[in-house]
């Protein structure tokens, strides 16, 4: 016998948060996602300076384009997605 489980998106509140433009929602990112999408861009650039400043590129694109989300994927996949280009 299976049993479906609905799938929990931990993100959905901070997905809600960046698109109503909630005060704090850019730090709530930053603090959820900062480190990973710096460790990502770190093995991708090979250089501290330009991981960070992927990492800020990255992050900002999420908060600029927030309403693009779809929620097909899970929010953290769409970061590193972005990150990753």
């Amino acid at each position: 016998m299976s049993v479906a489980r609905a799938r929990v998106d931990t993100d959905a509140d901070l997905v809600e948060a960046l698109r109503r433009e909630e005060s704090d929602a850019a730090e709530r990112l930053i603090e959820r996602f900062g480190d990973r999408v710096y460790r990502l861009a770190r093995r991708i650039t090979g250089l501290n300076e330009d991981a960070e400043e992927a990492t800020q590129d990255a992050l900002w694109t999420v908060a600029r384009k927030i309403h693009t989300f779809k929620g097909e994927s899970a929010f953290g996949s769409w970061i590193y997605r972005i990150a990753a280009n």
